[in-house]
């Protein structure tokens, strides 16, 4: 391991705004969905591999709306003490919520926040890409979740109704929840199904999987929309499945959408 790594490795661990990441190993994945899964989407196919050729870090948890407090100077969130939820929360404690209600340009914004006080200059925080995102996701397994092919609310902070090949109806908190609430995929990473959708890097294009590179995609060049993945608390089962795809106007932040950060070493 040369310096750079560990380097990287020590503030990977947790940085200075108490951000915990995950290494992911480099490796070859399967991305996108076979038709014979159930409610599978034009967008989701064809299946292609991906090769990500380079560890990488990514946070354990979406980035929280205390985490998001510390760098921005400011908490938007819909269910917080100051949003328009707070009748919903009167009672709670939200900092380890997931900060939502963000843009895409201030998720981008808070990545760059973090760069500026990196004095280091050995890496970068980043959105990940849908890629990226989608490898953490199934972490190795080739199933509908990472779960495996069922899915339910007892699993992750999901609308209860129409639950995955499962006859179990769970709770319905009926907004986010403290992170890692629930048990985290094979990667270590929690949240990854529910609480809410989280922003990627890429622009979306429905055919892009017919044209994407086999090595790091960084989704099209241009588009009208950037990607968001994972489902979230109001969301049915078949949305929160490893492999589908959400889209939205980069100008504007929803209830229950987020995001988490990937932090990679600059070569």
């Amino acid at each position: 391991m040369n310096p750079a790594e560990k380097r990287i490795l020590f503030s990977s661990e947790k940085n200075e705004f108490s951000i915990d990441f995950k290494k992911i190993p480099k490796g070859w994945f399967l991305m996108g969905s076979p038709k014979s899964e159930k409610t599978q989407r034009a967008n989701e196919y064809p299946v292609h591999d991906i090769y990500i050729s380079d560890d990488f870090y990514i946070s354990i948890y979406p980035i929280t709306q205390k985490q998001y407090f510390d760098v921005m100077g400011y908490n938007n969130s819909y269910f917080s003490k100051n949003g328009k939820g707070v009748d919903s929360v009167t009672d709670l404690v939200t900092d380890d919520f997931p900060v939502e209600s963000v843009s895409w340009y201030e998720a981008c914004l808070f990545c760059e926040k973090l760069n500026l006080n990196n004095a280091s200059n050995i890496y970068k925080y980043r959105l990940p890409t849908e890629a990226e995102w989608e490898y953490c996701c199934r972490a190795n397994k080739f199933t509908a979740f990472n779960t495996g092919d069922k899915f339910n609310s007892n699993m992750g902070n999901i609308h209860p109704l129409y639950p995955y090949n499962s006859s179990i109806v769970g709770n319905f908190f009926g907004m986010t929840c403290n992170v890692g609430s629930y048990k985290p995929n094979d990667f270590g990473l929690h949240d990854m199904h529910g609480n809410i959708w989280e922003w990627c890097l890429d622009y979306y294009s429905s055919s892009y999987y017919s044209t994407s590179s086999h090595k790091n995609p960084f989704g099209p060049e241009k588009g009208f929309a950037k990607t968001y993945r994972g489902g979230a608390w109001n969301c049915y089962s078949r949305f929160c499945r490893s492999g589908y795809r959400g889209f939205g106007d980069p100008n504007i932040g929803f209830y229950d959408l987020g995001f988490r950060i990937v932090s990679e070493i600059i070569r």
